[in-house]
């Protein structure tokens, strides 16, 4: 994510992981605008942040 913010990049979804390392899946929600994505994303300097909805997932060759 630190990379991300220092490439000016503003929004950005995650993928949701079984073994989070740096914070617990509870930090972050589907909803933007909960207080605990307003929390993080503020933290590592995004506009917003959300869990990436896996239906959604494009894989690419």
């Amino acid at each position: 994510m630190r990379l991300a913010a220092n490439q000016g990049i503003k929004d950005i979804e995650v993928l949701k992981i079984d073994h989070p390392q740096l914070f617990f899946n509870s930090d972050i929600t589907y909803d933007k605008n909960d207080w605990k994505n307003i929390a993080v994303a503020k933290y590592f300097g995004f506009d917003s942040i959300v869990i990436k909805d896996p239906d959604t997932i494009e894989l690419h060759d």
